[in-house]
């Protein structure tokens, strides 16, 4: 005989109170006090009800299944003809509430005659004035740009019988502005330790404590490497015991959303009270769940709504970043699929700490 069965089968009950409704549901209080030392202690010091209102009823019988045989079976899916049809009774009302305004009359062309007599000639257009050709530079003793005496004197009359300006004015370009020095930055403060210096017979240099320019970091961001970051994560349970094996979806009409959220309402529980075990147990099964998970069109409003449940939600200890690292890992790695939608651009324009880690994991990895 196994004596830790006997253990749990001979252990007093406990009762919980789960969910709004205050559910009981009596169990050994055994299994569940050898899950983690925090359990144990809520278990010790509560002898009556313990309730737990955050905890439904099918989060309570996967911690209970784990207790008992390591192991828990998957959440299942559902038809996702449901929620379709409830977006087409809600289309249809708004259709039905939404009277479109009439529009308006065109009004009446007039005949060519009225039309001469109420519309005034259009004013005819300028022509372009052509430029001369410029005539080939020379350059002075200070390397500006200038014409030769000779050839300017030659076309003097014509261009003044033409009417163009005077290519001195044309064509020789303006000085350059001086660019900004570092002595033009400093403060002026500065600029007179500067001069101290100056006038001690050292010539004027760039200060030491002058702020430098941040350098230009290259990274290449290549499709293939955000595939594969998923597949690198890796998660191993102490207790190898997979007797429910998640199934990935096989059509466009599957809703995951249950199976997305079951297990990551059982991670919130996980998490709350320490149960190392049962943590990596769950993230194996997302992961095992995901990899092979096909992004039909109907399937993206699934994995946006467990990432707003992912950073939205916390246990009674924090932030659960097990479960964010892999949603945000899992959102890269289907990025070329979704990136261009327009409910994931606006997940993105929601803010929050998801688009931090978005963003850090594609420019540093891991």
């Amino acid at each position: 005989m196994d004596w830790s069965f006997a253990k749990h089968i001979w252990s007093p009950c406990c009762k919980f109170k789960l969910g709004n409704q205050k559910e009981i549901v009596t169990v050994h209080s055994a299994p569940i006090a050898d899950l983690s030392p925090a359990l144990a202690d809520v278990l010790n010091n509560k002898p009556g009800y313990i309730d737990w209102p955050e905890v439904t009823k099918e989060t309570f019988t996967r911690l209970c299944e784990f207790a008992y045989l390591n192991d828990y079976t998957p959440p299942a899916s559902r038809e996702i003809e449901s929620r379709r049809s409830e977006a087409v009774h809600e289309s249809e009302a708004e259709a039905k509430n939404d009277v479109p305004a009439p529009e308006p009359e065109p009004e009446p062309e007039l005949e060519p005659e009225l039309k001469s007599k109420s519309e005034p000639d259009p004013e005819p257009e300028d022509a372009p004035e052509i430029w001369p050709e410029p005539e080939t530079l020379e350059s002075d003793r200070w390397g500006t740009p200038s014409m030769s005496f000779s050839s300017y004197k030659k076309n003097k009359k014509n261009r003044k019988k033409k009417g163009t300006l005077d290519p001195m004015q044309d064509i020789v370009p303006d000085p350059p502005k001086p660019t900004a020095t570092w002595w033009q930055q400093i403060s002026p403060h500065q600029k007179e330790n500067v001069r101290d210096d100056y006038t001690n017979g050292v010539w004027p240099s760039e200060p030491d404590n002058h702020e430098p320019v941040l350098p230009v970091t290259e990274r290449t961001i290549r499709y293939s490497e955000l595939r594969n970051m998923f597949s690198q994560l890796t998660y191993t349970p102490k207790r190898q015991i997979h007797q429910f094996q998640p199934k990935p979806n096989a059509k466009p009409t599957e809703d995951f959303t249950p199976v997305f959220l079951g297990h990551a309402e059982l991670y919130i529980l996980a998490h709350g009270y320490d149960i190392k075990d049962l943590r990596e147990l769950i993230l194996l099964k997302l992961q095992q769940t995901l990899q092979d998970f096909i992004v039909y069109e109907t399937s993206v409003a699934s994995i946006l709504d467990f990432v707003r449940f992912a950073y939205k939600r916390k246990s009674k200890t924090g932030e659960m970043k097990g479960l964010r690292r892999l949603v945000t890992v899992y959102v890269v790695s289907i990025l070329g699929q979704i990136g261009d939608r327009e409910e994931f651009q606006s997940l993105l324009a929601e803010g929050g700490d998801f688009v931090v880690d978005f963003w850090r994991t594609i420019w540093t990895g891991f």
